[in-house]
């Protein structure tokens, strides 16, 4: 696994879990979908 980044991938993979948890949250309220992109713009890949 030489030179694929591992700090990067983890970060990644992160920002995809953080990013499906704001999914949920806006699944099960659906008052949430209206700061759906702005959580995601603002949190994941900055």
């Amino acid at each position: 696994m030489r030179g694929c980044g591992g700090a990067t991938v983890l970060i990644r993979a992160l920002e995809a879990l953080q990013g499906e948890r704001y999914l949920r949250l806006a699944e099960r309220r659906p008052a949430n979908e209206a700061f759906l992109y702005c959580w995601l713009a603002n949190r994941i890949g900055t």
